[in-house]
């Protein structure tokens, strides 16, 4: 499995809500690009939602849809990100990027 760097902060909390959004974004790309797959995606809501006390519902959803559920996962990484800075998440996304078009050079061309 490939290692998949969550750029969120450590401490979530309700004021911490921009970074959920933006990092959701960040992953959305990623996902769709095919760069990560469902359970990278499953993975880290998981991971985010072990460190929030309140859990916005797109999160909770996301961490209980199947991998195999494409069309769900995009839908609640939409649902997450809707007010996220897309050009900040796709900066944040350019170094996993770029470490799978040298990983996979065959695949590159398909990120066109």
């Amino acid at each position: 499995m490939k290692r998949v760097e969550f750029l969120f902060d450590v401490t979530y909390s309700n004021q911490k809500i921009v970074s959920i959004e933006n990092d959701a974004r960040r992953m959305s790309v990623l996902f769709d690009y095919g760069i990560i797959n469902g359970e990278e995606v499953v993975a880290w809501a998981d991971s985010i939602i072990v460190k929030m006390d309140l859990l916005p519902d797109p999160l909770l959803a996301l961490s209980l849809a199947a991998p195999e559920k494409t069309g769900d996962i995009i839908s609640h990484l939409h649902q997450l990100s809707c007010n996220a800075d897309f050009w900040k998440a796709l900066r944040s996304a350019i170094p996993q990027i770029r470490d799978f078009v040298i990983a996979h050079p065959d695949r590159g061309m398909a990120l066109t």
